[in-house]
């Protein structure tokens, strides 16, 4: 497949219908070789989205971090992952890749960026994912209090 090159706002998902082995490298380190679902790599403006959703953390204005997230880890003694929400510098570089090729595997993961499908059949190559920095306005609550605000009216009932 030919290099495809992408930006999310929110979040970057590789979501498998099956326990798809995936391997995980921060900043070029072996990570883990991930069985799940999928994995999702989210912003600090994502972290309310589906970053929250998939159990991952809310993350405050000022924070300059990038989010990742496990998608249903399967749970085997042979393969055991943290199961929580990693936060990194914003600087590190992720890569995805699938554990082997599969080049006739009809279950390959589908890759998302902000829900829009960018690769229906990633079981070949990689994917780097590394924030961006810029320089952008959002209307969102940008000081602590206002976004304490917006998470108890959004989310906190009771």
């Amino acid at each position: 497949m030919d290099m495809v090159q992408a930006t999310a706002v929110n979040e970057l998902s590789v979501v498998s219908s099956t326990a798809f082995p995936l391997n995980i490298y921060f900043n070029g380190i072996f990570y883990e070789k991930f069985r799940g679902t999928g994995v999702l790599v989210g912003t600090r403006t994502g972290s309310t989205g589906f970053v929250k959703s998939a159990r991952g953390a809310v993350v405050f204005p000022g924070v300059d971090c990038i989010e990742f997230v496990e998608l249903d880890p399967l749970l085997h003694v042979g393969f055991i992952t943290i199961q929580a929400p990693i936060i990194l510098p914003s600087d590190t570089l992720i890569t995805i890749k699938p554990a082997q090729e599969y080049v006739q595997n009809t279950n390959c993961p589908r890759v998302y960026a902000d829900g829009n499908l960018l690769n229906p059949n990633f079981c070949i190559g990689e994917i780097n994912i590394q924030a961006k920095s810029t320089n952008a306005e959002f209307l969102l609550p940008n000081d602590h209090n206002g976004f304490i605000k917006k998470l108890q009216s959004t989310f906190i009932k009771g």
